[in-house]
């Protein structure tokens, strides 16, 4: 899948999942060899859910290469949880470095 198509497959996620309310495009950038995607989400239960991952191209196809998920309360003061595989400071509480396929397996799995 080129980076552009995987992109845009990452946010129609957003747009279609039953668990979110609302998306704010923050930032979006794709060219032949890379994309990057930052949303804002209000999630059913008005918890804010933040995603950042960037897609790299290898070969034809392209991958997940960075990420970062953030899932808060509703009014961003109590971190849930936080998916990221470049761990700056992985002593916060509720910070949790998976493998790059982590958005496809871990997107909707918590409980809301």
């Amino acid at each position: 899948m080129p980076v552009e198509a995987l992109l845009e497959s990452e946010y129609a996620v957003l747009l279609s999942h039953p668990a979110v309310r609302s998306v704010e495009l923050v930032r979006s950038s794709v060219n032949r060899l890379d994309g990057y995607l930052r949303a804002r989400c209000t999630l059913i239960n008005g918890d804010y859910l933040e995603i950042a991952p960037h897609i790299t191209a290898s070969g034809r196809d392209a991958a997940i290469d960075d990420f970062r998920y953030q899932w808060m309360d509703a009014g961003q003061t109590r971190l849930h949880r936080r998916w990221d595989n470049t761990p700056h400071f992985p002593e916060l509480p509720g910070f949790d470095s998976l493998p790059l396929k982590c958005w496809c397996i871990l997107r909707w799995s918590v409980v809301l």
